[in-house]
């Protein structure tokens, strides 16, 4: 074991993707200078980029933002993903934006004092450990170095959790999975050699870790898309290596397309932070029920027809955008006799075609209630609402659709915030309901793939390579099934079922904190030095790393570490992305420098103990 002596300050960075990219460039402007200081940047993965974004990956998995509406750089530092690339509005390939991410890691190390020194490992580091009352923390590497550290930043990102889900019937002892089983994971790192070519595949999950999946089961075994015709739906043309995927999961359809030129967000009309705390309370503080929905219920409304009324065609909305927000601004202020149904009613009165309408109810669930006679029937349908899908997003005619989504983008951190019970503005059980429906059903609105990976979806079918197995699809393995087996059904089809010796989970593992693989934070947990509960995603009940509004680790005992922070997606941190969109000073950077800060001043109070001892 190599026990490497400790500098005058030292901090250990854990993880070297985007997120801690960004908690060094904002320890630059922390650091006075005036102390060495030796920062360690331990990952198996290379500085900038990480596990996500390493350009050792198949080129069929694509960013599904376009280069433009990315930077790692707060704004007017560095270079946006476009400027860099030279490629704006353009999907990347994951891997080519390694090399962005390798830039931006190296400006932030040249941006920090010159006392600063940083090393970089490229490997694992599997404990942190307390050797004493007042020695500070180590952390040891897979190799047996042993690091020493004031402060511990934890910036792992997405992390695995340990299998062992049986479909269907929960968690078995042991970790046990079963064959023929694949579970959730990022795509890039699961082993797809075994998936025999011709066989039928179960798939759960039809969101972008689908569309990376057919892609690498198609493309990426030789196949091609033929894009001669200059359609929106290639041809196909296969290699006869790929298997046929059955592909099922609550919704039954494909993610909502991005929309093609983009979308910058708007800011709330009705639904702000202002506009919350002025909301009527219950005597037991709760926001009165139905209040936060009716706000949040005019702001997509306004948003939807003010985009058709301002095509300035009265004979696709017979009203303009001051009359829109006459109605909604009535609705949102609580006016007598105005409500959901009257205001629907008024403007569903002034827009002819049934398609320009706004259905909500249709938008997150289009196959909600519906049975099928047959699966041709079951198939034509999603094929239909994933051609319209399609359509609408790249021709130019809907911009109500890209109005939604800049709605979307624009509300969630005031739901997110209401979630939290930020200042108080606790939500009615009716309303958190609703808010955490719509932020679940963020991802299906606002970050499906590009275009392009729709119509490939679609020529896939075509081709017989991709089968639909309905909404609500529930898969179950089939006991004492020679070599494993599994069999799909789906109330869409009542009394149909498809049967098959594979199954793939195509989705991130859900966070659930104590059942993570990672040794390091598995030791963190057993210790106490961190401690789990519940975040504010969408999905109720997420369990996460708790940490303060700092960023500094909440312990088993319910005090913070000082020197202990946890940044990403696993924490209770409402700040899980990496990225922003240029422009907007956006949320990461704030809660980096937050980071930065309290590094910063963990530092300065272990020196004064240092110099009282």
């Amino acid at each position: 074991m190599r026990d490497l002596g400790p500098p005058v300050d030292s901090v250990v960075l854990v993880g070297a993707g985007p997120r801690a990219t960004g908690v060094l460039q904002a320890l630059a402007g922390e650091l006075d200078g005036s102390r060495r200081l030796t920062v360690h940047v331990v990952d198996p993965y290379p500085c900038g980029a990480g596990r996500i974004w390493r350009a050792d990956q198949p080129g069929q998995l694509w960013m599904n933002n376009t280069a433009d509406e990315i930077t790692v750089h707060p704004d007017g530092t560095g270079p946006t993903l476009a400027d860099w690339s030279g490629s704006p509005g353009a999907f990347l390939p994951r891997r080519e934006v390694a090399s962005y991410l390798r830039d931006a890691f190296a400006r932030a190390v040249d941006a920090l004092p010159e006392c600063v020194t940083v090393c970089t490992w490229r490997t694992r580091a599997v404990q942190v450990s307390v050797p004493g009352p007042g020695a500070g923390r180590q952390v040891t590497l897979q190799d047996g170095t042993v690091l020493r550290a004031d402060v511990v930043v934890l910036a792992q990102g997405h992390l695995d959790v340990r299998s062992g889900a049986v479909p269907g019937q929960g968690h078995t002892p042991q970790g046990h999975t079963p064959q023929g089983y694949t579970p959730p994971g990022y795509t890039a790192d699961q082993d797809l050699t075994g998936v025999p070519a011709g066989a039928d595949v179960l798939v759960r999950g039809f969101g972008l870790a689908f569309i990376d999946l057919m892609m690498l089961l198609s493309e990426g075994r030789g196949g091609r898309f033929d894009r001669r015709d200059g359609g929106p739906v290639p041809t196909y043309r296969p290699s006869g290596e790929e298997p046929v995927l059955w592909v099922g999961s609550r919704r039954g359809v494909p993610y909502r397309s991005k929309i093609a030129g983009g979308v910058t967000p708007r800011s709330p009309r009705y639904l702000t932070t202002d506009a919350v705390a002025r909301l009527p309370r219950t005597p037991d503080g709760a926001l009165a029920d139905g209040a936060v929905r009716t706000l949040l219920s005019a702001e997509v409304t306004a948003a939807h027809y003010t985009a058709l009324a301002d095509l300035g065609d009265r004979g696709r909305c017979a009203v303009d955008a001051g009359g829109v927000h006459e109605l909604t601004d009535a609705w949102a202020a609580g006016t007598a006799g105005v409500t959901a149904r009257t205001v629907s009613a008024s403007l569903g009165h002034a827009v002819p075609d049934p398609a320009d309408r706004l259905r909500p109810d249709r938008l997150d669930r289009p196959l909600a209630g519906r049975v099928f006679a047959d699966r041709e029937a079951l198939e034509d349908a999603v094929v239909g609402n994933t051609l319209t899908n399609l359509h609408r997003a790249t021709g130019g005619r809907h911009p109500q659709d890209a109005a939604l989504y800049a709605t979307l983008v624009g509300v969630l951190p005031v739901l997110r915030g209401l979630l939290r019970a930020a200042d108080g503005a606790r939500l009615s059980a009716q309303d958190e309901a609703f808010v955490r429906q719509v932020c679940a059903s963020f991802s299906y609105v606002c970050s499906g793939p590009p275009p392009e990976r729709l119509g490939n979806l679609l020529a896939l079918h075509r081709a017989g390579l991709v089968r639909f197995l309905g909404a609500d699809a529930r898969v179950v393995e089939l006991p004492g099934h020679r070599g494993g087996g599994f069999r799909a059904t789906s109330p869409s089809l009542p009394g149909e079922a498809v049967e098959a010796t594979r199954l793939l989970d195509a989705r991130l593992a859900d966070v659930t904190a104590s059942q993570v693989s990672d040794g390091l934070l598995r030791g963190l947990l057993a210790s106490g030095e961190v401690a789990t509960g519940h975040g504010d995603t969408g999905e109720a009940g997420a369990e996460v790393f708790l940490v303060d509004a700092e960023g500094r680790a909440v312990g088993r005992d319910g005090q913070v570490r000082d020197d202990l922070f946890l940044v990403g997606p696993a924490t209770s941190s409402p700040v899980r992305e990496g990225f922003a969109r240029p422009g907007t000073d956006a949320r990461v950077f704030a809660a980096n420098r937050s980071v930065a800060r309290s590094v910063a001043r963990s530092l300065e109070g272990t020196r004064l103990l240092n110099n009282v001892i």
